[in-house]
């Protein structure tokens, strides 16, 4: 039977051990991340980190996960949002629950796959109880697993056998950076797409909307979070942060040329933002915030996300 030992701190990561793994992924599993992250003053959120031992005692796997308060709210819309809005006046806590996230498992790259499935089997198993014990300790009517990616797939039946259901969730995309200068990246689209995009820019360009790649944006972080605010006050997905002014200035403090801004100006006005952090060679997309809920040609401005990893390299 595969153990599982759970950590509280970041600080208190044995890091010869996570690091035999976690360098074999993306950056976010890295101890520096981790506790940056546990301190960027997100709101109503803690972390713990699990490792995962086969009968061994050999570290085979790494988690890591969040006790947080989502709100469920953000399913409603038309009515019966009107409604909810109406009964959060008199009680503010409404349909907000606290939840226990929990990454996906991840295990040595340097295995092979037959191994590395077995061992994310054997994880997810061993993790289905001190998961369930914990959110029981907490208080927590809710436990996610994910996000549950193509890739995943064949572990599907053990989370069956769990009794997990799967839910719809942003799917994560990536784009790979071919081109040289963004008319590469344009010309190689099929002209729909290519001509689409064109007439938003257009569009774009008789607001006199622009756009600024910033480095350091600590100065910027009560406008960023409340740009930040109006889209996941309308979001129809699900995102279990809730995010305060002092993530968007420690983000970029402590974070330092590894966070990026891209400011959306509308004549002189700050309209818009992409949070980004550079992980490596990937440019990943962190937030999105603006100044108003709508569905214009401002998102697919957001295109110009294209621009940086070039100029970037």
């Amino acid at each position: 039977m595969y153990k599982v030992r759970i950590l509280e701190c970041a600080r208190n990561l044995p890091l010869e051990e996570w690091n035999a793994i976690a360098n074999t992924h993306p950056y976010t599993y890295s101890p520096e991340f981790l506790e940056m992250a546990e301190f960027l003053n997100t709101s109503d959120c803690c972390h713990r980190y699990g490792m995962i031992y086969d009968e061994n005692d050999c570290l085979v796997a790494l988690t890591h996960f969040n006790i947080t308060r989502t709100d469920i709210a953000i399913f409603s819309s038309g009515w019966l949002r009107t409604a909810l809005a109406r009964i959060r006046s008199l009680f503010p806590s409404f349909l907000k629950i606290r939840i226990l996230e929990c990454a996906f498992p991840i295990s040595s790259e340097h295995h092979p796959d037959s191994i590395r499935q077995h061992d994310v089997e054997k994880s997810l198993q061993s993790l289905g109880k001190p998961l369930l014990e914990l959110a029981r300790k907490q208080g927590i009517l809710l436990v996610i697993i994910g996000p549950f990616e193509p890739q995943d797939h064949p572990y599907e039946p053990v989370l069956n056998e769990l009794g997990y259901q799967f839910v719809p969730c942003l799917p994560t995309a990536t784009l790979d950076i071919a081109w040289k200068t963004p008319d590469e990246y344009l010309s190689s689209m099929k002209s729909y797409y290519r001509s689409k995009l064109q007439r938003h820019l257009r569009i774009n360009q008789s607001k006199e909307i622009r756009h600024e790649l910033r480095d350091n944006f600590d100065d910027l972080a009560e406008v960023l979070w409340r740009q930040w605010v109006v889209v996941h006050e309308h979001a129809t997905e699900y995102n279990g942060e809730t995010l305060t002014p002092d993530f968007y200035k420690d983000f970029s403090l402590k974070f330092s040329e590894q966070s990026k801004v891209l400011l959306f100006y509308c004549k002189d006005d700050l309209v818009g933002h992409a949070l980004l952090l550079l992980d490596g060679d990937t440019l990943r997309w962190r937030n999105f915030g603006r100044n108003k809920a709508e569905n214009d040609s401002l998102y697919i401005y957001g295109k110009r996300l294209a621009d940086p990893p070039v100029v970037l390299g």
